[in-house]
């Protein structure tokens, strides 16, 4: 059985939600993007350099557009608000990582860092 706090999360991403339709356009763009999902950013602000506030209501549109700069996007958990856009993310260097590229490393220790799960879209790869 999945336990409900991650069942939540996969509705989020199902078939037809405005998050899943906006992953689905980012990645026919051959592009990559890294999105934090975050409630308490004031805890995490350390881990967070540059960037600009966005603090808007989450639309499919802005999403996508933010997706084309560098930096990470910080989203609320439940995708309602866009925080921050073109972040560059500075977590723990010392969090062990298996990942080799540097999108999927800072991914894989922020994920660590903030005890949330991570998905790196990205453009080389494909993955």
């Amino acid at each position: 059985m999945i336990a409900p706090p991650f069942l939540s999360k996969i509705k989020m991403v199902a078939p037809g939600t405005p998050l899943k339709r906006t992953l689905d356009e980012i990645a026919k763009t051959n592009s990559g993007s890294l999105m934090v999902f975050l409630d308490d950013i004031e805890t995490h602000q350390s881990i967070f350099q540059g960037g600009f506030d966005i603090n808007y209501d989450f639309s499919s549109q802005k999403l996508y557009e933010l997706a084309k700069m560098d930096g990470a996007i910080i989203i609320n958990e439940n995708i309602l608000k866009i925080y921050k856009a073109n972040v560059h993310l500075i977590p723990d260097t010392s969090i062990l990582t298996n990942e080799t590229g540097m999108r999927h490393r800072t991914a894989e220790r922020m994920s660590k860092h903030i005890h949330s799960k991570y998905r790196v879209r990205d453009s080389a790869s494909g993955n």
